[in-house]
């Protein structure tokens, strides 16, 4: 899975090219982002636009990928798209992670 990476002045934004978030890229989509992640200095907002669906398996790798950030860096989701956003709503992650509104990235969605 191809993950674009846009720096703003303010933070780092990772574009996941999707269109789903599943078992088959699960593990693709966080070893991507490890050493991205890992070596941070700045808050961190990935973009979800492109993501259509995503199984139980995608939000295990948001977990992983949360824990892998330092801690002195935030990091938010924007974009989410429907059936994402219920995901999030079903299991309650959107009271977890920092849901950000619809084009809050400074990038275009």
């Amino acid at each position: 899975m191809k993950i674009t990476l846009t720096q703003t002045d303010t933070h780092l934004v990772a574009t996941p090219a999707g269109p789903r978030l599943d078992a088959l890229h699960a593990l693709e989509f966080k070893e991507k982002l490890r050493n991205t992640v890992e070596t941070l200095d700045q808050d961190i907002i990935i973009d979800m636009s492109n993501i259509e669906f995503m199984d139980s398996s995608g939000l295990g790798v948001l977990v992983a990928v949360t824990k892998l950030k330092p801690e002195e860096c935030d990091l938010a989701f924007s974009n989410l798209q429907p059936l994402v956003s219920r995901v999030f709503q079903l299991t309650h992650l959107d009271r977890v992670f920092e849901v950000l509104p619809k084009s809050a990235t400074g990038t275009a969605a």
